[in-house]
């Protein structure tokens, strides 16, 4: 079986380009036809070329920012509330496309949906660009056969997540800008003003922990015979290394272990974090109850949605004990993390026979919540960063600027005479 680029046209009159296995041409204009596509002109991909490198269906390098997610996300939505078919809503946007990765991401995609595979593991291929939490939705959404949506709700969440960093840069602004300044002006003290005082009590003969100091000594001595450009590169090259250590620390499964345990169990996050948790868990299970799906399923996929080790084990120990014949309720609340309304709500949708829209409250009653937590702690930052600029101010009154008041007061006369 070879593969084969390939360009042909579909009931619109549109050209698509695509790729795709087959044994020989006849067999690929075949399986184009199933898909009402007609073939204009293909070709085999050569194994040893630079076309091969560049027409490879797995995209490898690129970037898909979270706007393009929305707006993908919302133009499926919208497009398959119209009725028109999921292959030909994807060609569409694809068409549309103007980041280039993605578009290729879309052909992959398209090209497995079309061979019969779910959307879902489609997009799981994918991982880079669509993490587990939306695939597992979008499975939800084929499960229930409300893709449709799913992909709006989607579009929403992503859209939150946007707003919610929108709202963060406007409010950093200030403090970012003073945080600069105060940069700048402790990176001119450290290596001009600091090398100028020493210097000055030197001559003087005064001793302290300034002048006797062997590190502050070597570090005038590095900062005097370096040019600030050259410091200054160094610094921000240590800044973007710790950066870097601090991404790539959340992709060491055993530090993202500790982490997820650090989010349920920290005193100051952790309500923050479970009400984050519990919104998500009855939106999609309430959803998933709403078309019908049975509990078991409905559990398996939701559970799996939750972006926390530590909750997900728990939540399936939950559901090991629904399916051998407990209530939900009554195998949450043995469940620490599941606060008690939520229990107390479930368990009246249980008895009363609806459980959907007792979860459905429970998740605009959590996101509610959620909203003004997060605007609470937005408009706590900037205080916060000021006071931390007081305090790294304070520091620097302390350490250079106390010596030389400590000395002037110690030898006023040597001072007059100067």
């Amino acid at each position: 079986m070879a593969d084969y680029v390939y360009k042909a046209i579909d009931t619109r009159g549109r050209v698509i380009k695509g790729a795709r296995e087959a044994n020989d041409m006849a067999e690929l204009d075949h399986r184009l036809r199933q898909n009402e596509l007609e073939l204009l002109v293909a070709w085999e991909k050569s194994p040893n070329t630079f076309m091969r490198f560049i027409s490879d269906r797995k995209p490898k390098w690129g970037k898909v920012s979270l706007q393009e997610q929305i707006e993908f996300s919302h133009n499926m939505g919208i497009m398959l509330t119209s009725g028109v078919p999921l292959v030909d809503s994807m060609i569409e946007l694809r068409e549309d496309q103007e980041n280039n990765f993605f578009k290729r991401i879309l052909e992959s995609i398209i090209e497995d949906v079309s061979s019969g595979t779910p959307l879902n593991q489609g997009m799981r291929k994918q991982s880079n660009t669509f993490p587990y939490i939306y695939t597992a939705a979008i499975e939800i959404g084929e499960n229930t056969g409300k893709l449709d949506m799913v992909f709006l709700d989607l579009a929403k969440h992503y859209q939150r997540i946007a707003d919610l960093r929108k709202e963060v840069l406007t409010i950093m602004a200030y403090p970012i800008f003073l945080i600069a300044m105060i940069w700048i002006a402790s990176f001119y003290a450290l290596f001009r003003a600091l090398p100028a005082l020493l210097n000055m009590l030197n001559e003087f003969g005064v001793e302290n922990y300034l002048t006797k100091s062997e590190l502050i000594s070597k570090f005038v001595t590095f900062s005097t015979s370096h040019s600030i450009w050259v410091l200054l590169a160094l610094s921000l090259l240590v800044c973007i290394l710790l950066i870097y250590f601090f991404l790539a620390l959340f992709r060491i499964k055993l530090f993202s272990k500790f982490f997820d345990y650090f989010k349920l169990y920290c005193p100051w996050i952790k309500n923050f974090f479970i009400q984050s948790y519990m919104a998500f868990f009855a939106r999609y299970l309430s959803l998933l109850q709403a078309t019908g799906v049975d509990i078991l399923k409905s559990l398996d996929l939701t559970v799996q949605s939750i972006n926390n080790r530590q909750l997900r084990k728990m939540l399936n120990n939950s559901r090991d004990q629904v399916e051998s014949g407990t209530s939900l309720s009554k195998a949450l609340k043995q469940n620490r993390f599941i606060p008690s309304m939520v229990i107390r709500m479930i368990s009246v949708g249980e008895k009363a026979g609806t459980l959907s829209n007792q979860l459905e409250f429970v998740t605009n009653y959590y996101e509610r919540g959620l909203q003004k937590k997060i605007q609470f702690i937005l408009a706590l930052m900037p205080a916060a960063i000021i006071v931390m600029i007081g305090i790294i101010i304070l520091a620097l009154i302390y350490w250079v600027g106390l010596p030389v008041y400590e000395t002037i007061i110690q030898s006023p006369t040597q001072y007059n005479q100067f």
